[in-house]
């Protein structure tokens, strides 16, 4: 990777404590820098999609376990396929493609950070995402019909989606097997 060196003016005080957060995470100040404006700008393009509160997570894990599960799941399937169908406009008004496999990794994981993926290496090619995350049943149960949803909006299949307190397992790519085929 070329790089290109730049300077901008900045408050004293950002500055010193920019200084400290490279210190904390072991990091140049350059480093954690373009760490956090390449973030910043692969999430660009989603703001209008996903802009709102931040909450700690343990105000939103309160505030979700008060949720009725039937509401909460069908709520959930509607934004998962408006949430899509959304980035996925955004992302070809810029010319880039958004696949289901992207929007589970690079914006829902890597971006908003809903939970982390388990393991390396995910791809379109991968038979299985196992997503991992702190914030109980009713989070999980929320996940499985989001994603439900979102790939409901790009496929004619259905997702396979096994859940427990804290993990979410996608199975993907699935080949019908014989006792389905012909119907």
């Amino acid at each position: 990777m070329t790089t290109v060196t730049r300077s901008f003016r900045l408050d004293e005080k950002l500055i010193k404590n920019l200084a400290a957060l490279a210190k904390k995470y072991g990091q140049t100040e350059n480093q954690l820098v373009a760490s956090w404006l390449s973030w910043r700008m692969g999430f660009d393009p989603l703001i209008p999609t996903f802009d709102g509160v931040m909450l700690a997570t343990e105000t939103f894990a309160s505030i979700l376990e008060t949720c009725d599960m039937d509401a909460l799941e069908k709520l959930a399937s509607e934004l998962g396929k408006r949430h899509f169908t959304m980035s996925r406009t955004l992302f070809e008004a810029i010319g880039k493609q958004l696949t289901f496999v992207k929007f589970v990794s690079e914006i829902l994981s890597k971006r908003a950070h809903w939970f982390r993926i388990e393991g390396h290496g995910i791809d379109e090619t991968s038979p299985e995402i196992i997503l991992q995350h702190k914030l109980g049943t009713k989070w999980s149960a929320f996940l499985k019909s989001y994603l439900s949803g979102a790939y409901e909006s790009v496929s004619h299949g259905r997702l396979t989606i096994s859940i427990t307190g804290s993990f979410v397992r996608l199975k993907l790519n699935q080949q019908p097997d014989e006792s389905t085929r012909g119907f």
